[in-house]
């Protein structure tokens, strides 16, 4: 029995819409459990900040980035992923709505 099925469509959904590759670092990504670029859903502004589970805030990041990324607001995992240029990440147009959601 699946314990959390709309979970595993969303993450499907996202998957596909981002034709398997993380969001953060770009890698190849398996909805197999337990492998290096596992597949997980990632709230682009953290829960820990408000963040909803809604389609905008959710993408599919690997088990590494996702572990490594935390609840470190988008445009400071953008630093460090960048070597400090954030706005020349694929994902720095998503920077506004982490500062809309934090500002309120």
């Amino acid at each position: 029995m699946t314990r959390h099925p709309r979970r595993k469509q969303s993450l499907l959904r996202v998957f596909e819409d981002q034709s398997g590759r993380c969001s953060y670092c770009g890698v190849n990504m398996t909805l197999s459990l337990g492998q290096p670029n596992t597949a997980t859903r990632d709230h682009v502004v953290p829960r820990s900040a408000g963040g909803p589970t809604e389609a905008w805030n959710i993408v599919a990041a690997c088990s590494c980035c996702n572990s490594r990324k935390g609840d470190k607001p988008l445009v400071e995992w953008l630093c460090i992923i960048t070597g400090g240029r954030p706005y020349a990440h694929p994902m720095a147009g998503r920077i506004r709505h982490d500062l809309r959601s934090r500002v309120g």
